[in-house]
């Protein structure tokens, strides 16, 4: 369970890491951070509600807690992913999308 739960956050490590990389180029620097600040705590709080529910709900009922724990840490690593990939798509697509940016120059970054 110790080397899924190592693996659940180097992926995450991994999907946030590439989150910020393939932020848009030539758009408000202020705005864009915003959104990323908030495509993140809103994932962050998606996937804490994801693992207390699962958590609190099995709870009565599960003799093994540290399994339901396991499960719940989990769920809200997936919650997480999915928010943030859902997020930068909506993020790169609908908020920042390329008819409202600045043409790329070599070079910048």
């Amino acid at each position: 369970m110790l080397l899924l739960i190592v693996l659940m956050v180097a992926m995450i490590a991994v999907v946030v890491s590439y989150f910020w990389q393939l932020s848009p180029r030539g758009v408000n620097r202020a705005k864009l951070l915003a959104a990323n600040v908030i495509v993140l705590a809103l994932a962050a709080g998606v996937a804490m509600l994801a693992g207390y529910i699962l958590y609190r709900g099995g709870a009565q009922q599960v003799e093994k807690k540290d399994m339901l724990a396991y499960l719940a840490i989990m769920a809200g690593g997936m919650a997480f992913l999915l928010v943030v990939l859902v997020g930068g798509v909506i993020r790169n697509l609908l908020v920042f999308p390329r008819s409202r940016r600045a043409p790329d120059v070599p070079g910048e970054r």
